[in-house]
C-alpha cells in the first residue's frame, strides 16, 4: 500500500462516528466466548453492528452470529437484513471464486503458486464455505516467474489495479516503500471486480519453500494450493505486525489465529515447525503478542512453548493502548528506526518522479487521503510530544521486530 494501514485506520477513526462496539467486543462475541457488550438496545442498532462489522471485514461472521440473536432484528426490517445478508454472501463468494479462478490460471501456466491469508483461512479454517471475508486474495509466486505469472494473469483478463503507471515503477515503490514492510507485489483486478494481489517476495519467509510446501485444499467446488496451517498462523501474526497491532485492523487476524492455534492443537509435529520458523524468519514476538491477547480476552488458553522475551508483552500492551485509546500514529515508528526512512530515501533516489507518481496513484487506487509531507510532520512531532515515555518502549519494540520480520 502507499501508505501503512494503521495510518489510513487513524484517519477512518477521526473520520466516522464512534463506534459503541470496540473491537475486543466484537472479537469475543464473534468467537462464540461472551455476549456482545454493550447489546444492540434500540430497533435501528442492527444496522450499526452491521456497518462496524463491514468497516472491520468480518461481515460473514457477523452474519452467522446473528442467527442466534434473531430478536435484535425487528420484523418490519427482515427484508431489509435478509438483503444485506445476501449481498455479503454474494460479494464473498465472488472473491473466493475470482481467488481460485487465478490459481487455476497461473497452474494452467506452468507457474507454482499458492494462496494464503484469506483465501487459506476459508480454506483450512471454515471448511473451504464462505464463511469468512475475503476482499481480495492474496497469492505467492517464486520471484523469478513474478513477470510471468502477472502476464499469464493479464492475459486472462487482469488487470493492474494501479492504472497510468508503468509496471517497474509500481514493483520499485512496493519494494522500498516503508508502508510495504518487506513486501514486493502488484495489486490485479479482474473483470467480475474481484482483486488479486501477486506477491514474491514477503519480509523474511521463504516463498519458494511456501510453495513447495503447499497442500491441495478444497474450496467451493475447487481444490486449490493453500500454505500449511503453521505459515497460516505465521502470515497472521506478520500482516498484524505490519498494521502495527491497530485494532480494527488486526481482528480479523486474531479471528484466524485463533483458528489456526485449534488446528496447530492437533498436530504437535506442526506446532513444533511453528514456533521454530516463527523464531528464524523474527516472528516469535508477534506469535507470543497474538497468544497473549487471545488469551486476555477467553479465545485460546495460553499453550507452552519455548520462551520468548518481553516483546511480546510490549506488542500485546500497544494493542491494549489502542483499544482504550485509538489507533497511534504509526508514523511514530518510524522515529524508533533507521531503516523505513532509508528504504524511502532509497525508491526517491533511484526512482525519481515515477516512484512519487507511483505513491500517489497507489494512494488513489485505494482511496487513501493523506496530508502532505508538511502536514505529516507538523501531526507527528504533535504526536511525538503527546505520547508518554511508557509508551516509547512499546513502541521501540514493534520497531525493532518490523526490523526482524519484515
Amino acid at each position: 500500500m502507499a501508505v501503512h494501514e494503521g495510518s489510513a485506520a487513524r484517519a477512518r477513526a477521526t473520520a466516522e462516528p464512534a463506534s459503541p462496539w470496540a473491537a475486543t467486543s466484537v472479537l469475543r462475541w464473534l468467537a462464540g466466548v461472551a455476549p456482545l457488550a454493550p447489546a444492540p438496545a434500540s430497533p435501528s442498532d442492527w444496522r450499526r453492528l452491521v456497518d462496524r462489522c463491514a468497516t472491520l471485514r468480518v461481515l460473514p461472521q457477523m452474519f452467522l452470529r446473528l442467527n442466534d440473536s434473531p430478536g435484535w432484528i425487528p420484523p418490519a426490517d427482515a427484508a431489509e437484513y435478509s438483503q444485506r445478508r445476501l449481498e455479503s454472501l454474494v460479494r464473498t463468494t465472488r472473491g473466493i471464486q475470482g481467488g481460485c479462478r487465478a490459481l487455476q490460471v497461473l497452474r494452467a501456466a506452468g507457474i507454482p503458486a499458492v494462496g494464503f491469508k484469506g483465501i487459506a483461512a476459508v480454506g483450512w479454517l471454515h471448511g473451504g464455505q464462505p464463511q469468512r471475508g475475503v476482499g481480495d486474495t492474496d497469492i505467492a509466486v517464486p520471484p523469478e516467474r513474478a513477470d510471468a505469472a502477472l502476464d499469464a494473469l493479464v492475459a486472462a483478463g487482469y488487470a493492474p489495479k494501479v492504472e497510468g503507471v508503468r509496471r517497474e515503477d509500481i514493483v520499485r515503490f512496493s519494494r522500498t516503500s516503508p508502508g510495504s514492510a518487506g513486501n514486493e507485489s502488484l495489486s490485479l483486478r479482474g473483470g467480475d471486480g474481484g482483486e488479486i494481489d501477486v506477491h514474491w517476495r514477503l519480509g523474511g519467509f521463504d516463498v519458494a519453500a511456501m510453495i513447495a510446501d503447499a497442500r491441495m485444499i478444497r474450496v467451493l467446488t475447487d481444490e486449490v494450493p493453500l500454505v500449511r496451517p503453521g505459515l497460516g498462523l505465521l502470515l497472521a501474526a506478520h500482516h498484524s505486525l505490519r498494521n502495527d497491532f491497530v485494532p480494527d485492523e488486526c481482528l480479523r487476524d486474531l479471528l484466524d489465529a485463533s483458528g489456526w492455534l485449534r488446528l496447530l492443537a492437533t498436530d504437535a509435529g506442526e506446532a513444533t515447525w511453528t514456533d521454530r520458523e516463527a523464531r528464524r524468519i523474527g516472528l516469535d514476538a508477534a506469535l507470543g503478542a497474538f497468544e497473549i491477547i487471545l488469551a486476555e480476552n477467553g479465545l485460546q488458553p495460553l499453550r507452552a512453548r519455548p520462551p520468548i522475551d518481553a516483546s511480546s508483552a510490549l506488542l500485546a500492551e500497544l494493542f491494549r493502548a489502542q483499544c482504550e485509546s485509538g489507533p497511534l500514529n504509526t508514523d511514530l515508528v518510524y522515529l524508533c528506526s533507521l531503516g523505513p526512512g532509508w528504504r524511502l530515501v532509497k525508491g526517491l533516489l533511484t526512482g525519481g518522479a515515477g516512484y512519487v507518481r507511483a505513491m500517489r496513484a497507489m494512494e488513489a487506487a485505494n482511496r487513501e487521503h493523506q496530508p502532505g509531507i508538511t502536514g505529516r510532520l507538523v501531526r507527528l512531532a504533535s504526536d511525538a510530544w503527546r505520547v508518554r515515555w511508557s509508551r516509547w518502549r512499546s513502541l521501540r519494540a514493534l520497531a525493532r521486530c518490523k526490523d526482524r520480520a519484515c
